[in-house]
């Protein structure tokens, strides 16, 4: 069941400059953390998230604790990490948007592009943000990617990466944060 426009109105609007959480913060949450804030974070209007907001991977599940989350932590706050964010591009009003994954390969490019647009979620069934990579454009083990996102603060994004499999429900794979207040240079794509 498509969720509809009106359900993405925030119902808990944040005022601008009365953060509480910054991707350094949320990179320190493990899965189970990052599993009870999604359930907790609010829905928002579909075209606000635009432009080309700095990502971060948070947390792996099984990979989120001791030496190893640790060194996955670092690894992702790397500015030399290879995924840099996502761009999004939608008209005011929209009900479908297109993006692409802003990567640092040798050089700044984008792969895999996405479509997005508001939905219910796979997992709670409560309104979210849909990123779908089941799009002609990617190769098929790409087009299994599917992922939600929420939002936990004033322009910041808490996104469950997951996997579509022959099951109902899609395999979380990891965690991701976007902050949308710390914008990346643009990349070229067909937005």
């Amino acid at each position: 069941m498509q969720a509809q426009l009106h359900d993405f109105v925030p119902v808990n609007p944040v005022a601008a400059g009365t953060r509480q959480k910054s991707l350094d913060s949320m990179a320190r949450w493990t899965a189970a953390e990052c599993e009870r804030m999604f359930v907790d974070a609010e829905p928002f209007p579909f075209d606000s998230l635009v432009g080309h907001p700095r990502g971060r991977v948070l947390a792996i599940p099984g990979k989120d604790r001791g030496t190893r989350g640790a060194v996955m932590r670092a690894l992702h706050a790397s500015p030399a990490w290879i995924w840099q964010g996502k761009s999004f591009a939608a008209l005011p009003g929209a009900v479908e948007g297109v993006g692409i994954n802003r990567v640092r390969w040798y050089w700044r490019r984008a792969l895999f592009p996405f479509r997005t647009y508001p939905t219910a979620s796979v997992v709670d069934g409560n309104p979210c943000f849909a990123i779908d990579y089941d799009i002609p454009q990617n190769p098929p083990r790409v087009r299994r990617i599917y992922d939600e996102v929420r939002r936990v603060d004033h322009g910041l994004y808490l996104g469950r990466g997951m996997a579509r499999t022959s099951k109902p429900t899609p395999r979380l794979v990891l965690w991701f944060a976007l902050d949308a207040n710390t914008q990346d240079a643009p990349v070229e794509f067909d937005g």
